[in-house]
């Protein structure tokens, strides 16, 4: 289980209507089962949409991948079934939140085979796996990557005496 915002916050500027403030928050579910605690939130002042229409799936979006950090774990297996999308099932752990539905989101497998090298004796063809995985009922999303564009013009409002440049 790990620590993730339980909002997001993001805020741009849109030079046609400076008056009008493009801000949009999402929150997660039971984000005021914190009581009295304020949740994390993240703030984006450059959000990178222009209207509202495109914020808020965007914001969504945004919001759930980093969702996705709320509850993950690794494994090792030997099963040639497993792959990304792939939803488990844990039962019987000993630790019972444990005992749930799981999405796995990045699998490495590795195999071996000493007979097509031409070794007659030892171990056998092998397969073996380590993965990674998420709350079963959860969207995955990937993490988000600032990509590096150049939008445009920088828009500022200046402020200062009046004469003053």
């Amino acid at each position: 289980v790990g620590m993730s915002p339980q909002r997001s916050l993001h805020k741009d500027f849109n030079y046609d209507n400076p008056r009008y403030h493009l801000s949009h928050m999402e929150s997660s579910e039971g984000f005021r089962d914190f009581g009295s605690q304020t949740p994390y939130t993240v703030f984006e002042s450059y959000g990178r949409f222009q209207k509202d229409a495109a914020a808020k799936p965007f914001l969504k979006y945004r919001h759930e991948a980093l969702d996705n950090q709320k509850k993950t774990g690794s494994g090792n297996s030997n099963c040639i079934k497993l792959m990304p999308g792939k939803i488990f099932e844990i039962k019987s752990h000993p630790h019972a939140p444990l005992n749930a539905r799981w999405q796995i989101v990045g699998i490495s497998h590795h195999g071996r085979c000493p007979q097509a090298l031409g070794h007659d004796g030892g171990d056998g063809t092998t397969l073996s796996n380590q993965f990674s995985f998420i709350d079963g009922l959860a969207d995955w999303r990937p993490p988000f990557h600032y990509k590096p564009l150049a939008d445009g013009d920088e828009t500022a409002i200046v402020v200062g005496p009046e004469g003053e440049e």
